[in-house]
């Protein structure tokens, strides 16, 4: 069950991969890996506070995790990757209940994780090339407490002059390529938009 929270948690971000070609400078590189770094140095220091893992302050702690999780993650274009072809179908009302339902989801998820599990350390993995201008990929590994040990492999694009993650994969899975199917196996059950968007949850399969 952790396991399985924790993966939920790690799924703040979603859009299928995209493979990439060339070489990234490493001045980008360093970049996009500093973001993830003070992001997730951030999460470990609320992970550590005991008053952030009692139930009675979800909500505050929901709040500081959508204060530093938010800016990091391009969540505007995320939603419209998860709904695939149904994007085109939706009217703009929906497509913005959408986004705001599966931001809300996944942040709120990401926090129930962070009150359960307890991170050891992290190590960075050196890049390993074949990224672009405007890409890149960021391999971090993880321990927990209890010994277990997971890699996350943060997608990245640069947005201006800001770089945001758009999409994880977490031990071999894809999450944004998990979403999308969720999301169309919903249409394909309900055949009802507005309450696939209603009833949306985060689910990643193992």
């Amino acid at each position: 069950m952790v396991k399985q929270v924790w993966k939920a948690a790690m799924a703040f971000v979603v859009l299928a991969a995209v493979a990439v070609a060339g070489t990234a400078r490493a001045s980008d590189w360093d970049d996009a890996k500093d973001v993830v770094v003070k992001t997730t140095d951030a999460m470990l220091q609320l992970m550590k506070d005991p008053a952030m893992r009692q139930q009675e302050n979800f909500e505050t702690l929901y709040g500081e995790v959508d204060a530093t999780v938010s800016p990091v993650v391009d969540f505007d274009s995320l939603s419209k990757g998860v709904m695939a072809h149904y994007y085109r179908q939706a009217s703009d009302a929906q497509k913005a209940a959408f986004a705001d339902q599966f931001k809300t989801t996944v942040i709120r998820t990401f926090t129930k994780a962070l009150q359960v599990i307890t991170l050891d350390k992290y190590q960075v993995v050196p890049s390993q090339g074949g990224d672009r201008d405007g890409k890149a990929s960021v391999r971090f590994d993880f321990a927990t407490t209890d010994g277990k040990t997971y890699r996350i492999e943060y997608s990245m694009h640069k947005k201006g002059s800001q770089w945001l993650v758009y999409n994880v994969t977490l031990d071999g899975i894809n999450v944004g390529l998990n979403f999308r199917n969720q999301f169309a196996e919903a249409m394909n059950r309900e055949q009802d938009m507005d309450k696939v968007i209603n009833t949306w949850t985060v689910a990643v399969k193992e």
